[in-house]
């Protein structure tokens, strides 16, 4: 089946799904060079701290298009890993906007070696990936694994295996040359309960064989075209496709609630700056305007 799904004028990431082996996986492939390109200039991400976000966030892609769509829908990725980089968070809706963050966005460890980033020593490996599930309903749905390596791809495949007890493959990669991001893509392969073990096999050799994916994408450029590469011989059916792009839900009503929520009761004398982790728009608030607020809520 071909995919008749066009990219739009003003995505910057695509997601396209696929089921392959005549129906005994389903597959995603993620292509987000410009996203990651978008995070990198509004973070002023070091080498490390773009491909550790890079791949947050597009595995945050991959889950919030395996969600089901709804006007809310979306997932929150948080990975505190104890490394250098700090905390990390990725935050994607299933409508086509997602956001994302890192602590400390500067640092930038000891390359392993020439354009090779040393992501899981600045991850850290001795902490949690957290997963919130926001489907719209009463309460979101929260899940917590421990990191295995801080490779991230590795860690949010072993939260599908442990969590939700899907076998799952999963590969992420950011490329850069001389400070620009010149390739950023995923796959993730998930196997059906009745997937036979020779084509289980065959999946993981697959992955094993291949190149580096970000590689893969820097070639061929395309999800659809790198998808067609990986699953060359095997049945290939297009389930369809969805675009991403950055963006940001905050605004001066949500930066006042979380001020007002901060402050309590204590006494202000001066101006109040929220600035949100997302997108770096910062809130001013006056006292006088902190006290109008304050009686607002109380009346």
């Amino acid at each position: 089946m071909k995919n008749e799904t066009t990219r739009n004028s003003d995505s910057q990431a695509l997601v396209v799904r696929a089921l392959i082996g005549g129906e005994q996986a389903r597959l995603l492939a993620v292509e987000a060079r410009s996203l990651v390109t978008v995070l990198k200039k509004l973070h002023g991400l070091s080498g490390t701290a773009t491909a550790a976000l890079g791949r947050l966030s597009m595995a945050s892609l991959l889950m919030a298009d395996d969600m089901k769509k709804t006007g809310r829908a979306r997932v929150t990725l948080a990975v505190d890993g104890g490394g250098p980089l700090g905390r990390i968070v990725a935050d994607a809706e299933s409508s086509g906007q997602m956001r994302g963050f890192v602590q400390n966005p500067h640092v930038e460890p000891e390359p392993k070696g020439p354009g090779k980033w040393d992501v899981a020593a600045a991850v850290g490996s001795t902490g949690t990936l957290t997963v919130i599930r926001d489907l719209g309903l009463r309460e979101p749905v929260t899940g917590q694994v421990p990191l295995l390596s801080g490779e991230i791809a590795e860690d949010v495949a072993a939260y599908y295996v442990r969590s939700e007890q899907i076998r799952t493959a999963l590969a992420l990669g950011v490329l850069e040359h001389e400070g620009e991001v010149v390739a950023a893509g995923g796959i993730m392969v998930q196997l059906f309960p009745d997937t036979t073990d020779a084509f289980a096999d065959e999946v993981e050799r697959r992955f094993r064989e291949m190149p580096p994916v970000s590689t893969l994408f820097f070639e061929e450029g395309e999800a659809m075209t790198v998808v067609e590469r990986f699953a060359s011989g095997l049945e290939v059916f297009w389930l369809g496709s969805q675009d991403y792009r950055f963006g940001c839900r905050c605004d001066r009503a949500v930066a006042a609630d979380g001020l007002l929520a901060a402050l309590g009761s204590e006494a202000v004398a001066e101006s109040q700056e929220v600035c949100c982790h997302f997108c770096n728009t910062s809130y001013l608030f006056s006292p006088q305007e902190i006290e109008t607020l304050r009686k607002e809520r109380r009346s």
